[in-house]
């Protein structure tokens, strides 16, 4: 199995704004509110790095799938 590390920055962001980066390739990201509103999804990216912009100050959680099929999860916060 190979380890997954994803680095999101800046965070928090000022601006909404921001990078996501992982050690493996992305296939889909979705952005939530903590309610589960989904806010945005990204589908086939076949990227290891993605820049996103979210509109609206807060919280948001962000989950991923690599093209491993790996999981990930992690936040943003915007200011």
């Amino acid at each position: 199995m190979i380890e997954n590390s994803i680095f999101v920055y800046p965070n928090p962001s000022q601006n909404g704004d921001f990078t996501l980066k992982s050690t493996q390739e992305l296939q889909t990201v979705g952005i939530f509110t903590p309610s589960g509103q989904k806010v945005a999804e990204f589908e086939q990216v076949s990227s290891n790095s993605i820049d996103l912009k979210i509109k609206g100050s807060g919280l948001y959680f962000i989950k991923g799938i690599t093209t491993s099929g790996s999981q990930f999860f992690t936040n943003i916060v915007v200011e």
